[in-house]
């Protein structure tokens, strides 16, 4: 990407132009780079973009949501297009700038009175904001709390959709039940994940926390409870105290929402205070030389130490410290069933990451799922499938098949509060797609249902995606670098296209149904995307249509008839030249003359035939008539020899007497 002149436009209006040769690196966020914008609208306006990686998977959704329908106290999208050249466009996304810094200075302290007063209201409307619309920001911290104005009269919440949920976010600022998942799969959580974020945000600014020494580390939070390990004795305000208790609740369904805190703010402190803290026996289970009073912990433990675990998860020692020292029956009757389905596939490797991944699932129902090397939240499943697709990542593709195709996501209920988890139907279907390797299934297809607004990842179209309309013309364009013997459909564009609509869905099995007979399923590839070109009305695709004309001449040299061949040879250049796939094909009508093709040519060997048997019954017919006259010859002949004989035997005796 360069800028020149003034800027590259973003969008199709050319209203905003990104210049590249002015970074703004304090800006910056996940994977992202920011730089200046200029407005076409206003040129004294401060704006940025955050341009990101080419196919870094980012909230499509909500972008598309906050660009029809704003948000108010949160920094929100006026824009979002693709950059740069062709074959490695990325997405751009603009935003307002804020000239007032923010509160992630290393250091800050600011008095409680003043975060009650002047911080939060604006806060807690954003949050509320975003709530009432079902949208959690998963990036509140205060890096990411900036002042819109120099004076510091404004106070608004950062970007929060150019990367996965929580995707940057420093594990310090994640609840309990997320925090030990990675970073592209914690999901989209709820409400209760934004107030959790919040509560540590005050906390770090009350106290002046050092973020950067404790960010990474969970287990002092999950072990004493959030509040104990953050706030620890500190004397706060009892406003401040009650407030932060509510938020910083370990238990999902004790963290408050938005009543208590509209209670809260209305001047109520007498809030019932929440156990901060989850399940803890009274003595530890061993594993590695350390004893573990906590299950959460545990399950993460044994899940980074798969040999290990497998061997203690097989002795009913585990099973029998869940049952009396934590005293769950429940979880030790899920241990206990997850080892007895393992015994039923013993030597099976597969098994042994099943036995490993259910039993973490019961020690951390709430937690991430973990299965090899995925820690994920069920509905942060599809921004690490995405990355994985965008990386190129063939490991970890093939956890993900192995995940998704077998029975976890399937067993596994839904987590409470979570805003996004799978429903059983669609873990269903998503096995059943994950199993299926034909053209419009696959992991491709799971992916594009996950997420029905990701762009298509296809590599033949570098980046050109955002719709089924997107990938005709992106093809067209790159179509030129390519040989005619070389596809555009792959199984990228195939599962995409599939996902949009049944109609679409069908269109796509008819080209694998053709998978045998290459100028059959290139007809249906170009019957398809002709189809699509009409339905969108896209204007001429010239070198698209060049491309299929090219596909088609491998069919037609297949017609027998040679005055028939040389005239569709003749005909398809100037079908092309419009550039009208539909008029390519139809024009051709090459399906039918196949069809016609094949049918008089059987009709010929049929006849061929016929002919044959018929001079075979003749040639027979007078050979057997040749032998029948011989026979008849030779009797006749016989019958002559007797009578001339019978005669000159009569003259004989005629003349004796």
């Amino acid at each position: 990407m360069t800028a020149a002149g003034g800027g590259e436009p973003i969008g199709t209006d050319g209203r905003f132009r990104l210049h590249t040769d002015r970074p703004l690196d304090h800006l910056n966020g996940g994977q992202g780079q920011a730089f200046a914008v200029t407005d076409g609208e206003d040129e004294s306006a401060a704006r940025y973009a955050m341009v990101l990686p080419l196919g870094q998977p980012h909230r499509e959704r909500l972008v598309g949501q906050l660009l029809q329908r704003p948000c108010h106290g949160t920094l929100c999208p006026l824009a979002a297009g693709l950059v740069g050249e062709a074959g490695g466009r990325r997405m751009a996304l603009v935003f307002e700038r804020p000239e007032g810094g923010s509160l992630g200075q290393a250091g800050l302290i600011l008095p409680e009175q003043e975060i009650v007063g002047g911080l939060l209201p604006p806060l807690f409307d954003a949050i509320e904001a975003l709530a009432v619309r079902h949208f959690n920001h998963r990036r509140i911290r205060p890096g990411t709390i900036f002042f819109l104005d120099a004076k510091h009269t404004r106070i608004v919440l950062g970007e929060c959709v150019s990367a996965p949920p929580a995707f940057d976010q420093p594990r310090l600022f994640e609840p309990t039940e997320r925090a030990l998942a990675m970073r592209e799969g914690r999901g989209e959580g709820a409400l209760a994940c934004d107030l959790y974020a919040l509560g540590v945000t005050i906390a770090a600014l009350i106290l002046g926390l050092d973020v950067a020494a404790i960010a990474e580390d969970a287990t002092p939070r999950i072990a004493q409870g959030s509040y104990a390990a953050l706030v620890g004795r500190a004397r706060l305000i009892p406003q401040m105290e009650v407030l932060l208790r509510g938020l910083l609740a370990d238990d999902v369904a004790a963290r408050w929402g938005l009543e208590e805190i509209r209670r809260w703010r209305g001047g109520t402190t007498d809030v019932p205070r929440q156990r901060g803290i989850g399940r803890r026996a009274p003595y530890g289970f061993p594993f590695r030389g350390t004893e573990w009073r906590v299950p959460r912990l545990l399950a993460s433990e044994l899940a980074q130490h798969r040999r290990e675990a497998l061997i203690a998860m097989r002795e009913p020692a585990m099973e029998l410290w869940l049952r009396h020292a934590l005293g769950d029956v429940v979880m030790a009757d899920e241990a206990r069933r997850a080892v007895t389905a393992h015994q039923e596939s013993p030597g099976d490797a597969l098994a042994d990451d099943l036995l490993v991944a259910r039993v973490c699932r019961a020690l951390d129902p709430q937690g991430p799922l973990r299965f090899r090397d995925l820690a994920v939240m069920e509905d942060g499943l599809a921004p690490v499938l995405a990355q994985a697709v965008a990386s190129g990542d063939r490991p970890r593709l093939k956890t993900l098949s192995d995940l998704i195709s077998g029975p976890l996501l399937v067993e596994s209920t839904p987590v409470a509060g979570a805003a996004a988890s799978l429903a059983k139907p669609f873990t269903l279907a998503l096995q059943s797609w994950a199993r299926d390797v034909s053209l419009g299934a696959g992991l491709e297809r799971c992916l594009y249902e996950m997420c029905p607004q990701a762009p298509c990842y296809s590599p033949l179209l570098g980046g050109e995606s955002e719709n089924v309309e997107a990938i005709l013309r992106a093809l067209d364009r790159v179509i030129e670098d390519r040989s005619p013997a070389k596809t555009v459909f792959d199984r990228h564009i195939a599962a995409f296209i599939a996902s949009r609509s049944r109609m679409l869905e069908r269109r796509v099995m008819e080209i694998t149904r053709n998978d045998g007979d290459p100028v059959q399923q290139s007809l249906a590839i170009i019957l398809l995307l002709g189809e699509l070109q009409a339905y969108f009305k896209i204007g001429p695709l010239r070198k698209l249509a060049a491309w299929s004309a090219a596909q088609l001449v491998p069919g037609i040299r297949q017609l027998r008839r040679a005055s028939l061949r040389q005239h569709l040879l003749d005909d398809l250049p100037a079908l092309a030249v419009a550039g009208d796939l539909q008029r390519v094909v139809q024009g051709l009508n090459l399906s039918q003359m196949l069809r016609e093709d094949r049918q008089g040519f059987q009709e010929a060997v049929n006849q061929y035939r016929q002919l044959g048997r018929a001079i075979a019954g003749i040639d027979a017919a007078a050979t057997a008539r040749a032998a029948t006259a011989y026979e008849n010859g030779q009797w006749i002949s016989a019958l002559i020899a007797v009578l001339c004989l019978g005669l000159s035997l009569g003259s004989v005796v005629l003349r004796l007497l």
